[in-house]
């Protein structure tokens, strides 16, 4: 096995205890960024090295508990794909419940994600999965999106959701609403639509009005 870790230019001092795990442990690999990518561009960072058949994304707040790996594994040998890591109770403010339910909502538009399934961070994949996550080449990567692009063969496991360990994440409402308009604009054409509809309104109005104009 092997432990992955990726900097996104943290402005704390993880960079140095994350050197410190890579030199006293072969199984931890280190990877920093020179500035903040964001948090799916870091995520595509640790997958160009994913060296063995599955790979587990977590975050690092210990909200995702070590322990239900084995749970994810189980399931994904069954033959899956995919598996996401679902949870009765989300341990995260109201704001960020109701973010989550409208991105899966965005993504069951989108993307056909499944109506049961919820959208975590907390997932495991097969290799070949994430060998093809980092074929893409955009801008701004959404990792789920990317999955559900790529294979309808994906299920979950109910799995408990802990307390934070910091306060406060590093995922704010500007970068949240941010990763979601990339969402929307690299995997549908609904917000070119909707452009182009508001400017032919506008177009026609201005025409109306102009015509307004010159008969009085």
């Amino acid at each position: 096995y092997e432990l992955i870790f990726v900097n996104d230019d943290s402005p704390d001092n993880i960079w140095a205890k994350i050197q410190t795990l890579a030199a006293t442990d072969p199984h931890v690999k280190a990877i920093s960024l020179r500035r903040n990518f964001g948090y799916d561009s870091a995520l595509m960072a640790g997958l160009n090295y994913v060296r063995y058949p599955y790979v587990v994304i977590m975050d690092d707040d210990l909200q995702h508990a070590p322990e239900d790996i084995p749970l994810l594994l189980t399931e994904i040998e069954k033959g899956f794909d995919v598996v996401y890591g679902n949870f009765l109770v989300k341990k995260q403010s109201l704001v960020k419940n109701l973010g989550s339910w409208f991105v899966g909502k965005l993504a069951q538009l989108i993307v056909n994600k499944p109506a049961h399934l919820q959208i975590t961070s907390y997932k495991i994949l097969r290799q070949e999965i994430a060998k093809g996550i980092v074929k893409y080449g955009g801008p701004y990567p959404y990792i789920d999106g990317l999955i559900f692009q790529m294979t309808s063969s994906i299920n979950r496991v109910m799995v408990t959701h802990h307390e934070r360990a910091k306060d406060r994440g590093g995922h704010g409402i500007f970068k949240s609403m941010r990763i979601l308009l990339n969402f929307c604009t690299t995997f549908s054409i609904l917000p070119l639509r909707i452009a182009i509809l508001l400017g032919l309104l506008i177009s026609s109005s201005a025409g109306v009005f102009s015509i307004g104009l010159v008969i009085v």
